[in-house]
């Protein structure tokens, strides 16, 4: 599970915050019939889900992906995150992986990028990855998932021009409380203030952040103080 290469944009980007449902479908109704079944297949993954069936529901989702290759910007990006969740949850970490990868790549691919919204849309992927980061034990690799989901949604709140919003984002009380659970679980929460500090920097330089420095510095400090 090495960085994503070249998958950052010099830009920037935005929307919404972390906490989301990852069963909803389409983010809006269509007449037409090649959506309106899309729908219908999102639906049938959320019921075989439910009934155990899980391989069934990873394909009705790619089914219904097919379909909504043409219209994404229709949907939202939790309607595409339910695929590697689905995936952990039946055994196939290394396939579901891959997966956030495309999704990071395809949030930053026109005709889906727009720097309003990539950001948020970035911020809720690299949040999902924490997530599974720590659904697979590897805790240590997940607080860097915490950082980079927190200066994304930054980014995202810079250039809608959310003002207000950001000023309170930028409050290490904030910044504390966003990365406590990662920390907690990593064991590491004695890092807090040293990666509040290198958060308030890239903060303080919006809306360019360097993610893959941030990364490499994040790892040093999770590697040196290992127990």
């Amino acid at each position: 599970m090495g960085l994503f290469g070249s998958l950052f944009r010099k830009d920037k980007a935005p929307l919404k915050t972390h906490k989301i449902k990852v069963e909803g479908t389409m983010t809006s109704p269509s007449v037409s019939p090649e959506l309106v079944k899309a729908d219908k297949l999102l639906k049938e993954a959320t019921t075989k889900k439910k009934s155990g069936d899980i391989n069934g529901a990873i394909k009705a989702l790619r089914d219904s992906y097919k379909i909504l290759n043409e219209n994404s910007m229709l949907y939202s990006i939790q309607t595409y995150l339910r695929l590697p969740l689905y995936l952990q949850e039946a055994g196939k970490s290394d396939e579901a992986w891959s997966e956030f990868n495309r999704l990071s790549m395809w949030v930053n691919t026109k005709p889906r990028y727009s720097p309003e919204v990539t950001p948020m849309e970035l911020s809720i992927i690299w949040d999902k990855m924490r997530l599974y980061l720590q659904r697979e034990n590897k805790n240590d690799y997940a607080v860097q998932f915490a950082v980079w989901s927190y200066l994304s949604c930054a980014v995202g709140l810079y250039m809608q021009k959310r003002e207000d919003e950001l000023e309170t984002y930028k409050a290490e009380t904030n910044i504390k409380k966003a990365l406590k659970p990662s920390l907690h679980k990593a064991d590491k929460e004695f890092l807090t203030d040293r990666l509040v500090r290198i958060i308030l920097d890239s903060l303080n330089n919006l809306p360019v952040v360097d993610y893959e420095e941030i990364a490499k510095t994040v790892q040093e400090e999770m590697k040196l103080n290992s127990k």
